[in-house]
């Protein structure tokens, strides 16, 4: 007899003690975007954050956290990144998830947003894949080989520019997560920015994230200072034994040594001292000619590693009149 799968929504404390009890039986490290740590970071930078539990008859087999974005006309969509967490996947599990956004959310929920690559071979008529918001593919590496190794195992550019840097005088700090490191960090970033013409997030989100991971304490700023000035820096945040690299920046001034190899050589490093079993760069381009994340792709393989990679995520149409409208509308956006 098959168990009955029953959805329920929790608070962030059930959802924290629901993800305890799956680790153990998940296949691979979590990413920092299931943890309980960044629904809070969500929170605090002002938006709605939701959280349930899957159960199959008595025993939890699964969680969802669930970030809530708007729509225009009133409208919101609740997106999972990179989930949810299920241990088994079935077409019961799919209509049971429908089943709960259907019944737990007013009219105003068009859909729901899954970007776990179990639904493509479960997909319904209610299901369609669609763009992401996450990156695709991401560059890990495996940092715990020795030292000697893990540098053999990297482009002869990369361990050029590393010896570079120290040539030059190059030192590494890691700082606490602070509002003075926010402020040193932000005005960088800003720098690198407009240099290289991105848009950054507004400086509230990033002040949310210090300030969430603050309290934690499984994050770090890395600096590389040359002549006494910071010239590259590096947001890393640690999950699982997983170190993830989350945002960066330089200064124009020391750009000709390549600051970044000397800076993430010693991000790993410190990752390494801290128990942490995988580096991963995040995002890398998904090979295509004219990716705009070319340049940044090749940087971070010269490291070494392994790409993993992310199908699209499917929505699922809570409101399925409203959302024809929303990719219709989409539609005539473009």
């Amino acid at each position: 007899m098959t168990n009955k799968i029953n959805l329920q929504p929790t608070d962030a404390s059930g959802y924290a003690n629901a993800l305890e009890q799956l680790k153990p039986r998940l296949t691979r490290p979590l990413h920092f975007l299931n943890a309980p740590f960044y629904g809070e970071w969500q929170e605090q930078s002002g938006k709605e954050v939701v959280y349930f539990t899957v159960a199959s008859g008595k025993k939890i087999s699964g969680c969802g956290l669930a970030v809530k974005l708007a729509l225009p006309g009133g409208y919101y969509y609740l997106y999972c990144p990179y989930g949810p967490l299920l241990t088994d996947w079935s077409s019961a599990s799919v209509e049971a998830i429908k089943d709960f956004f259907r019944a737990n959310f007013d009219k105003k929920l068009l859909f729901a947003r899954l970007d776990t690559s179990k639904y493509f071979r479960l997909a319904s008529p209610s299901v369609s894949a669609t763009s992401a918001l996450q990156p695709r593919n991401e560059w890990l590496l495996g940092i715990t080989a020795g030292e000697d190794a893990l540098l053999a195992n990297m482009h002869h550019k990369c361990r050029y520019h590393i010896s570079l840097a120290r040539r030059k005088g190059a030192t590494f700090r890691a700082e606490k997560c602070s509002p003075e490191q926010l402020e040193i960090f932000y005005r960088m970033l800003e720098v690198t920015a407009k240099r290289d013409n991105f848009h950054i997030l507004p400086k509230r989100d990033y002040k949310a994230a210090f300030e969430t991971l603050a309290a934690e304490n499984n994050a770090f700023v890395g600096y590389v200072d040359i002549d006494s000035e910071p010239a590259a820096a590096a947001f890393v945040v640690s999950y699982d034994k997983q170190a993830h690299y989350i945002y960066g920046c330089s200064v124009d001034k020391f750009l000709k040594i390549g600051p970044g190899y000397f800076l993430h050589w010693h991000c790993i490093q410190k990752a390494k001292s801290q128990g942490d079993t995988i580096y991963n760069f995040g995002g890398i381009s998904g090979g295509v000619k004219g990716d705009q994340l070319a340049g940044v792709t090749d940087f971070k393989k010269r490291f070494g590693g392994y790409a993993e990679s992310h199908p699209l995520p499917a929505d699922i149409a809570v409101n399925p009149f409203g959302y024809k409208l929303f990719e219709l509308y989409k539609l005539v956006k473009r």
